[in-house]
């Protein structure tokens, strides 16, 4: 997945205190944080009621005083 190791910026104690990762890097873990996320909410959502789409956005539309 890195396509450059990581630097490290470090404490006066030696201790890593962040990461640099170059920019293809970065943009590939935030998609697959995204994706976990994503999957995280579909996972959370499983089991609860469900309406059609033009019902949804009818309610929306009502409830905004559209």
């Amino acid at each position: 997945m890195l396509s450059k190791p990581p630097k490290f910026i470090v404490d006066e104690n030696g201790r890593k205190v962040s990461v640099i990762v170059d920019i293809e890097t970065f943009e590939q873990l935030m998609s697959e944080l995204e994706d976990f996320y994503d999957n995280l909410l579909i996972d959370q959502s499983i089991g609860e009621e469900t309406v059609p789409l033009e019902q949804f956005i009818a309610e929306e539309d009502q409830r905004r005083g559209l």
